[in-house]
């Protein structure tokens, strides 16, 4: 499961779009589910006309494999910090 969407639950609304809520069953791990969303995601944005796209995370090292740079920390509006990070599509 993957989504593209406009807000997230960040106060950021200048910033988007945004890839979020990836997720792949432990059963279906280790088979580049994960890349294979992502560039899902990536095209559709490119499609819709955007030219970056953004990730909100609290890991470090996933991203990064898919071309993702870490932008800052960003507070959510439940007051815990994450990451984020943006690419270029």
């Amino acid at each position: 499961m993957i989504t593209v969407m406009k807000t997230d639950y960040y106060p950021l609304p200048e910033i988007y779009p945004w890839i979020s809520t990836l997720f792949v069953s432990e059963k279906f791990r280790g088979k580049r589910i994960s890349q294979k969303l992502i560039e899902a995601a990536e095209e559709y944005a490119r499609a819709s006309g955007f030219e970056k796209t953004y990730i909100p995370t609290e890991f470090v090292g996933l991203y990064e494999k898919y071309g993702y740079s870490y932008v800052r920390d960003i507070e959510n509006y439940g007051g815990g910090v994450d990451r984020l990070y943006a690419k270029e599509i």
